[in-house]
């Protein structure tokens, strides 16, 4: 769910949205890191890390 007109004015960050997909699993693993004080910043920053293909796949096609 993106706001109207985002697909028009910033086409990549809609594309990025568009793909974007993970599992409960990793909701849950996240929200666990969390809630056990690690800062959301830090525990996103280890995700990307530990999930290199997933995140390639939200940014395919992407220009960086």
């Amino acid at each position: 769910m993106v706001r109207e007109g985002l697909e028009t004015d910033m086409p990549e960050a809609y594309q990025v949205l568009d793909q974007f997909h993970w599992s409960i699993e990793d909701v849950e693993a996240l929200t666990l890191q969390i809630y056990e004080g690690e800062s959301a910043e830090d525990a996103a920053e280890a995700f990307v890390e530990a999930n290199p293909d997933l995140v390639a796949e939200w940014t395919a096609g992407v220009a960086k």
